[in-house]
């Protein structure tokens, strides 16, 4: 009794210095921005704004959540517990590794004292430690834990992870079943994380075959029950599969599968690499890797020869075969015959593979140098822990990770694009345009570039050349949800209401769940001047993507006009509430105030609308009449001047500037 007390109390301290190895390598992440996938895993998501609704179980049909509804659950319970803030979202990710890395060590540990070699078997604790430590603080791990979107693949890691353990605890007492079912619950919770885990009952027969059954045909009818299950998993993932429109598009890309395979043999290659030296690690690898044939054999080679002798080695039961095999096989899905052609290559996808490496290395050099080894294994999670707090310094903004992305990959067009953007975001127009025309030159006729060089128009004022530049995505993409949406809006605005209206319809059949459809075809009907129509159509986009500030504007802009202040209120509270900086929304909150005579409250906001956009020249006449409301002449006269010094022609506030003197 008292020697179990003192291993459940060494575990208990393990498992603390794991959580605060874990914790000192990713504290610097916890407040890195969404970037990516992220924003339309999570803003673009209708299916979370309810948890308690169960919508999270039919994920959207495209975007990186698109048939994971396990995954897409969490999304919504962090949501439900703590809004849309970043930080909740990190911490999450952050728990679900470091209970990954303590359910591994717990499982090592199990392993390490039935190895037959003795040195490996008398030091089980500690080496299944130092496993779980280099590959808890890992910084090719980041990729899955920095990254919010790729919680999928942490949390798809964690359920298989748990698998083993399971299947492990339930062949040391196999007439209780209880393990059994855990390890089948296990999978199956995978399942709706990633599709990898379909390799896991493959897996757990090598692992059986290689320390209990000694044949597949023995372990097969031992535990008929186990595998019954485990491989019954398989039917859900082809049918969750057949539902994602965004797995099944890489196949119907135009990539072969023989081309593909050729490429994914330097790729591995790569992940082998990066495993054992993580640098440089790179955010995005761009769309395309594929080169000439001739480029590639030599990779394909070393993998055949490779995988020859992994084959040979788990024939013969031996530990090493099933380290490699673990490597190889959990890469299988995304790196065999089957094209992902929008994402080749994603260091997010070594994440639970590189386990099998890492072990193999800690024992190879436990047994190489004996005592000194803990010197090494120090100085190599010392190393590990530094590297990963530098990796997540480039995920602290959006220009920083795409700039960094682009070094590294200078051809990358997505990068240029996605800098673009972020560029966008920050009123930086002439290097957003620079970077998007890199993308253009670099990537040829693409519409995500098209769109965004929209936007840039759109922020300069000019709507002819966002019209043309929305038309050019269009013809690219037509089928495009943010094409459609994007110019039905544009649309709207300058009045070709039957043509917005046909785009904007189309974009609701097609993307009934996506907030932005429903978004554009309330624009539709406000340039009608259909403001109860329009407020349905924003209300659903509100409640599709509840963080959308935009969303949240325009509905109180269409509440207005239906003479509803209360509700127009309420609504741009919370788009001030999500986006501080919308001008927009802070001008039109000022407005309800001067309509309730709350003018010290219209003032305020009129403040921080022109802090966001100092050009707004009508926001500047706003505030200047709401000061002379309040008294207060002088600050008015200023503000009125002011907006007659960047509009001489402003009539409204000559004639408040004329009553005034």
């Amino acid at each position: 009794m008292h020697r179990t007390s003192v291993d459940v109390n060494r575990k208990i301290i393990a498992g603390i210095l794991l959580f605060a190895a874990i914790f000192v390598a990713y504290l610097n992440s916890f407040h890195v921005p969404f970037l990516f996938d992220d924003t339309e895993s999570v803003f673009g998501n209708g299916t979370l704004s309810d948890f308690l609704s169960f919508r999270w179980l039919a994920p959207p049909a495209d975007g990186t959540l698109a048939g994971r509804p396990v995954a897409n659950g969490t999304f919504a319970l962090n949501m439900a517990l703590g809004g849309t803030g970043d930080f909740g979202f990190h911490v999450f990710n952050f728990l679900i590794h470091v209970a990954a890395t303590v359910v591994l060590f717990i499982l090592l540990e199990s392993i390490f004292s039935s190895l037959r070699t003795e040195a490996l078997r008398e030091k089980s604790f500690e080496l299944a430690w130092i496993c779980a430590l280099i590959w808890g603080v890992h910084p090719l791990n980041t990729a899955a834990v920095t990254y919010i979107s790729q919680r999928t693949e942490e949390l798809m890691g964690l359920f298989y992870i748990l698998v083993i353990y399971s299947y492990w605890r339930f062949q040391e007492n196999p007439e209780n079943r209880s393990w059994a079912l855990a390890a089948i619950a296990s999978c199956f919770l995978g399942v709706g994380c990633k599709e990898e885990i379909a390799t896991a009952p493959i897996l757990v027969l090598l692992v059986d075959r290689t320390f209990h059954s000694g044949s597949f045909k023995e372990a097969l009818s031992r535990r008929k029950f186990l595998y019954t299950g485990l491989f019954a998993s398989w039917l859900v993932v082809a049918f969750l599969w057949l539902s994602s429109t965004e797995r099944r598009s890489g196949i119907s890309a135009g990539v072969r599968s023989y081309q593909y395979a050729l490429a994914e043999s330097r790729v591995i290659i790569q992940y082998l690499k990066l495993t054992i030296f993580p640098s440089p690690l790179v955010f995005d690898y761009a769309l395309t890797p594929y080169r000439r044939y001739a480029e590639e054999i030599p990779f394909a080679v070393s993998i055949i020869v490779i995988g020859a002798v992994v084959a040979f080695l788990v024939y013969k039961r031996k530990s090493v075969g099933l380290l490699l095999a673990w490597f190889f096989l959990i890469l299988a899905p995304s790196s065999s015959f089957i094209p992902i052609a929008i994402q080749p290559m994603g260091e997010n996808r070594v994440y639970l593979s590189s386990i099998g490496i890492i072990i193999l290395v800690v024992c190879s050099l436990y047994l190489a140098l004996r005592k000194w080894s803990w010197a090494v294994f120090a100085i190599i999670g010392c190393t590990l822990i530094y590297l990963t707090i530098n990796r997540n310094e480039d995920y602290r903004n959006a220009d920083r990770i795409w700039t960094d992305t682009i070094a590294k990959v200078p051809t990358n067009a997505r990068a240029y694009c996605n800098l673009g953007l972020s560029l966008l975001a920050e009123d930086k127009l002439d290097q957003a345009d620079r970077a998007l025309d890199k993308s253009l030159q670099l990537a040829g006729e693409w519409a995500e570039a098209f769109t965004n060089k929209g936007k840039i128009a759109m922020a300069r004022g000019d709507i002819r050349d966002a019209e043309s530049c929305y038309r050019h995505a269009l013809r690219l993409a037509p089928k495009g949800k943010i094409e459609l949406s994007n110019l039905a809006s544009l649309l709207a605005k300058r009045g070709a209401i039957p043509e917005g209206q046909t785009y904007a319809r189309s974009a609701v059949e097609l993307y009934p769940d996506w907030g932005a459809s429903w978004n554009a075809l309330g624009d539709i009907e406000f340039a009608k001047n259909n403001f109860n129509a329009a407020i349905v159509n924003y209300r659903t986009a509100t409640v599709l993507s509840p963080s959308s500030a935009s969303f949240h504007n325009n509905l109180g802009g269409a509440l207005i006009r239906a003479n509803d202040l209360d509700g127009a209120r309420a609504e741009f509270l919370a788009a001030v509430r999500l986006k501080s900086n919308l001008a927009k929304a802070q001008s039109n909150l000022a407005f309800v105030f001067t309509q309730t005579g709350e003018f010290d409250r219209a003032a305020i906001h009129y403040i921080y609308s022109l802090q966001s956009d100092p050009t707004d020249v009508e926001a500047r006449v706003n505030l200047g009449l709401t000061y002379l409301r309040l008294g207060k002449k002088a600050s008015a006269t200023s503000c009125l001047q002011e907006a007659l010094r960047r509009n001489p022609h402003d009539e409204r506030a000559q004639q408040i500037l004329a009553s005034i003197q």
